[in-house]
């Protein structure tokens, strides 16, 4: 006689168990994946900072000065408007295995002609809507509209070009030390009240702009900032004062009536764009970081007026010329910080502001924990 053994399904209930034992194993391993995913993109972030380290210490070596920031005038075919701006990344591209790419810049074409580039939305500087230069000169456009890896943090969701933008955009901005103020290309020579230089200034005196050696940063390169990194716009139209407080890679215009020139100014439009002070703002500029070329604030400049990922201002100026551009980063807690002597440093949100002020002069004489 034969005895067949019976087998049974799986219950509902035992099945719904397994579904749920499932569930909470994914749970407990997506962020660990996350996080894992994250922690490579920010080595890899660290590590383009690097590389940008390198190629300041060999442009040092070979030069005698670090690379100038707002480089003006190569030539101004057509008028100051129609000239070459290049910025420091232009220069460091030789010593970046990008020999190529910097032969292929001409330098006797102008690069900016009359076009919309996507400007303010609101009632920002310049008008609202979208309006002011930016097509490039045929001669140029290629080269100034090629993305560069080394350029782009990976965490950053932008990519190499900003929505609706034909430049190749950054990822990383210099040092322009503290209460920059007048950098645009109008050829502004006043100097802010308190003003500090990084390894760069904003301020043009007759059209030309200093370049800093080694010997120039008396507080000592490995407390001074050469490059931080930030969050690139992403070309929304959309944002509202709601976003205003919020690092989204925009540039925010100040309602306000506070002059940029004495120290009371700069206190109220600090206070104001770090949010201390309620604020609405009257516009924005939804495009910081989009053309790693064009030497200017919120294009290749940032600033050490506020702590890292507060917002970007502007008040009273064009928007390349009165500007607080602040580092910011998609890393969690913090941004990355590449240091005048080569190091890169993870510098976190809550760090003590007269530590981060003194970081980002280089002569300041302020006194750096080992630390921060």
């Amino acid at each position: 006689m034969t005895i067949r053994k019976q087998w049974n399904g799986f219950t509902l209930i035992e099945l719904l168990v397994v579904i749920a034992i499932i569930a909470v194993l994914i749970a407990l391993l997506l962020p660990a994946v996350q996080m894992a995913r994250e922690a490579a993109r920010r080595s890899q972030c660290r590590n383009n900072m690097k590389q940008i380290g390198l190629a300041l210490a060999n442009y040092h070596d070979t030069h005698g000065v670090f690379p100038m920031a707002r480089v003006q005038p190569w030539s101004y075919p057509g008028g100051a408007q129609a000239g070459n701006i290049a910025s420091q990344n232009v220069l460091l591209l030789p010593f970046m295995d990008q020999q190529a790419l910097y032969n292929s810049f001409n330098n006797d074409a102008g690069w900016y002609q009359s076009g919309p580039w996507g400007g303010w939305v609101g009632s920002g500087p310049g008008g609202g809507g979208q309006g002011g230069w930016g097509v490039q000169d045929a001669a140029n456009i290629t080269a100034v509209c090629t993305p560069i890896d080394t350029f782009m943090c990976p965490s950053d969701p932008v990519g190499g070009r900003t929505p609706g933008q034909q430049y190749g955009n950054s990822s990383y901005a210099v040092n322009a030390g503290r209460r920059a103020g007048n950098m645009g290309h109008w050829g502004y020579v006043s100097v802010p009240p308190d003003s500090r230089p990084g390894i760069a200034q904003y301020v043009e005196v007759g059209w030309r702009q200093k370049c800093f050696s080694s010997a120039d940063i008396s507080d000592g390169l490995s407390n001074t900032a050469a490059f931080a990194e930030w969050r690139k716009g992403n070309g929304d139209s959309n944002l509202t004062p709601d976003d205003f407080g919020k690092p989204n890679g925009a540039v925010w215009h100040l309602n306000t009536g506070a002059s940029w020139g004495g120290t009371a100014g700069w206190d109220a439009n600090e206070r104001e764009c770090n949010g201390t002070d309620p604020h609405t703002p009257a516009g924005y500029w939804p495009h910081q970081g989009y053309f790693w070329a064009y030497g200017a604030g919120a294009h290749t400049f940032y600033t050490h007026d506020a702590a890292p990922n507060k917002n970007s201002c502007l008040a009273s100026g064009w928007w390349d010329v009165s500007v607080l551009a602040n580092a910011s980063s998609y890393h969690p807690g913090g941004v990355n910080v590449l240091m005048a002597d080569g190091a890169v440093r993870s510098v976190g949100d809550t760090i003590a502001r007269d530590v981060w002020a003194g970081i980002g002069t280089s002569n300041g004489k302020e006194v750096i924990p080992d630390e921060f």
